[in-house]
């Protein structure tokens, strides 16, 4: 009988290990990519996409990528101050999703960022 080499590895790995599941199984989460990069810019407009990727446990390509299309779209806008970027966050456009356009930016950061000033109404 003839093994295909992963599925020997996912073998061995759950035979000493029990942990299978960690290996053929993605998590995932409720929050995507592009709104957990907005909390972040939004609790601190000067951060870089390296300090992103590592606070979210992302790549940094992956951040870039989603601060490129956020801003292609008007949800923040960057203006470069020194060596930093700095990023404003539009928090008057509603979601893109066509179920919740009647939900603004502004409320999806007041329900998932601990930061006061996105309970402000800008």
């Amino acid at each position: 009988m003839r093994y295909n080499y992963h599925v020997f590895i996912v073998m061995l790995f759950d035979t000493l290990f029990g942990r299978c599941e960690i290996m053929t199984k993605k998590k995932w989460t409720f929050i995507t990519n592009h709104a957990a990069v907005l909390t972040i810019l939004d609790r601190e407009q000067q951060q870089t996409s390296r300090e992103v990727a590592a606070a979210l446990g992302i790549t940094e390509r992956t951040v870039i990528r989603i601060i490129k299309e956020l801003e292609l779209e008007g949800y923040i806008s960057k203006r470069k101050e020194g060596r930093v970027n700095c990023y404003t966050i539009n928090r008057n456009l509603p979601l893109r999703r066509d179920a919740q356009q009647e939900v603004h930016v502004r409320e999806l950061l007041q329900l998932i960022s601990r930061n006061k000033s996105s309970t402000e109404i800008k």
